[in-house]
């Protein structure tokens, strides 16, 4: 009599070496490095070329207020496949990264700084999706993909670590020109890297096309992938304070550049998260995950509301950040669970899309709070919201889980 063998689980190291994946991560994570050096590099490059932090923070603005077409590039990307739209896309926005080199040293006007940004922000190939387009197309197993997800979110934590840095150094060494050109040449050849790499999905088939095409709505047909977005959305928002709140009391604790090192903790909690939750073996379902990760970042978001102390507060905020890779890997797991294949790289560009403006609204919302009451009640209400998030989801779990089994 035979025993029913157990699925085998893959490894970090077993996922890294699957078929087109070294070349299409390494790719990816070349070019998604210029995506974190840009804001520094952009900042400090026009505010030396303008002598003013306005026009820096506009063409900053303008950057990331034209980074909201993502979704439209990421469509095109589904229904052509990513050789013929990432690459034409990386081509353009080299030619504008070139052109700003160019600005910072000829004496452009503030116009032509900020509509630079913007082009940068309309032409950006989206690589995170894509990458998790491949990831999900080579792991149909789903402990497997959640491994993958874990590594990919990672990495992107490591590189939003790593770029600023690296950004700061090449400035202060040789002016914004040079980290310009270099995040030019690391975007073109990662793009070019992954959406010619066997790896990369290209485009669907004639039948999807078809059904893409008689719904322009996309993944938003989907109850359970609108409830994600706003539950991403909402996240966004509660965590959006985090910054302005750490700068806050860094500035009353008298000490701040402790708030660059009570930021890193967050993050760094946040990759450690990442690499622990892609290890365990998931038996509940998706929202229950999701339900419990949203009540701890609920509750050290409150704890952390009412801590004055550094050292305590950079504990609280890498308890935090275990809690938050985590989710966001959940809801990527779910996605994927909830759309077809043909929408997988526009709807993590949504999920994507969603947490950004949330960030930039609780960001904004925390400056206001402040300026009335204090940084705490500008955490307790992003932990309110949280809650609010977490009732929504209970009370709809089975929209999140529909067609999800758990992990057995």
């Amino acid at each position: 009599m035979t025993q029913q063998e157990a699925p085998v689980t893959l490894t970090y190291g077993a996922i890294l070496r699957l078929p087109g994946v070294p070349r299409a991560f390494a790719a990816a994570i070349a070019g998604r490095l210029s995506y974190a050096m840009l804001p520094l590099v952009l900042l400090f490059g026009v505010e030396d070329a303008t002598g003013s932090f306005a026009v820096a923070g506009s063409a900053l603005g303008a950057y990331s207020l034209a980074s909201l077409v993502a979704p439209v590039k990421s469509r095109f990307v589904d229904t052509s496949g990513q050789r013929k739209v990432l690459i034409p896309l990386a081509l353009a926005c080299t030619l504008v990264l070139c052109l700003f080199a160019l600005a910072f040293s000829t004496g452009a006007t503030a116009f032509v700084h900020i509509a630079l940004g913007a082009m940068i922000g309309i032409c950006a190939p989206p690589l995170g999706p894509a990458m998790r387009a491949v990831w999900a197309a080579l792991t149909p197993d789903l402990d497997a993909r959640q491994r993958a997800y874990s590594l990919d979110t990672v990495a992107e934590e490591a590189l939003y670590a790593v770029g600023p840095v690296i950004a700061g150094t090449l400035t202060s060494v040789a002016g914004a020109e040079v980290p310009t050109l270099a995040m030019g040449v690391l975007l073109l050849a990662g793009t070019i890297g992954l959406a010619t790499s066997p790896a990369a999905p290209q485009a669907v088939t004639v039948k999807e096309q078809g059904s893409r095409h008689k719904n322009l709505l996309g993944p938003f047909t989907s109850g359970g992938f609108i409830l994600l977005v706003l539950i991403v959305l909402g996240l966004g928002a509660g965590l959006g304070p985090i910054d302005v709140v750490v700068v806050a009391k860094a500035n009353d604790a008298g000490n701040p550049v402790a708030a660059g090192v009570l930021l890193a903790a967050m993050a760094v909690g946040s990759g450690l998260g990442g690499l622990l939750w892609g290890r365990i073996r998931h038996r509940q379902r998706l929202s229950t995950q999701l339900g419990g990760l949203l009540a701890v970042i609920a509750c050290t978001t409150a704890v952390t509301g009412f801590v004055s102390d550094l050292l305590p507060l950079g504990l609280c905020l890498a308890l935090m950040g275990i809690a938050i890779a985590p989710a966001l890997i959940v809801v990527y797991i779910a996605v994927d669970d909830t759309i077809p294949p043909a929408n997988r790289t526009e709807a993590t560009t949504w999920v994507n899309t969603a947490n950004n403006v949330g960030v930039a609204m609780g960001a904004a919302a925390a400056g206001l709070v402040i300026e009335v009451a204090s940084p705490g009640a500008a955490l307790l209400a992003g932990a309110g919201l949280v809650v609010a998030l977490l009732v929504a989801l209970l009370a709809r779990k089975r929209v999140v889980d529909k067609g999800t089994a758990p992990s057995e």
